[in-house]
């Protein structure tokens, strides 16, 4: 993960700027000395490399455990799969983001440096892709589902 997070962080500094560089390369400095360690360090680190694939690459990311009934509609351009239809919680196990450097994966990257906590299960993952859509419901719902 340090090396992708690194290439993640050159790759924002080289075209959009989007990435804070410098909290990028310091979370990425203390990876193997302080969080690999955490109890949770495992779902934090498929989380922090699902956001770096969906900001580098895009496209469609799914748990292996999803079963399609259809197919996604292809007039959608981007979506996060909801966990809970009550709480409104997002979920990380379906994401679609048609081009890269999507600014709502920047904002979430963003939001996993300066909010990381690794002692909350869920905290860098579904907790942290719905407190960025609550942030900027623009990028991900028009502003009205939050």
């Amino acid at each position: 993960p340090t090396n992708m997070l690194s290439q993640t962080a050159q790759f924002s500094k080289e075209t959009d700027g989007l990435i804070d560089v410098v909290a990028a390369k310091k979370f990425a400095k203390n990876i193997k000395s302080k969080y690999s360690k955490e109890k949770f360090w495992f779902s934090n680190e498929t989380n922090l490399l699902r956001l770096c694939l969906m900001y580098i690459v895009g496209g469609i990311y799914m748990d292996t455990d999803i079963i399609w009934i259809r197919p996604l509609p292809s007039t959608i351009d981007d979506v996060a799969g909801q966990e809970d239809a009550a709480t409104g919680t997002i979920n990380g196990a379906l994401l679609k983001f048609t081009s890269s450097k999507n600014l709502y994966i920047a904002k979430a990257m963003n939001a996993f440096f300066r909010e990381y906590n690794g002692n909350i299960w869920g905290n860098n993952g579904p907790q942290l892709l719905t407190r960025t859509a609550k942030n900027y419901p623009e990028l991900v719902c028009h502003g009205s589902d939050f």
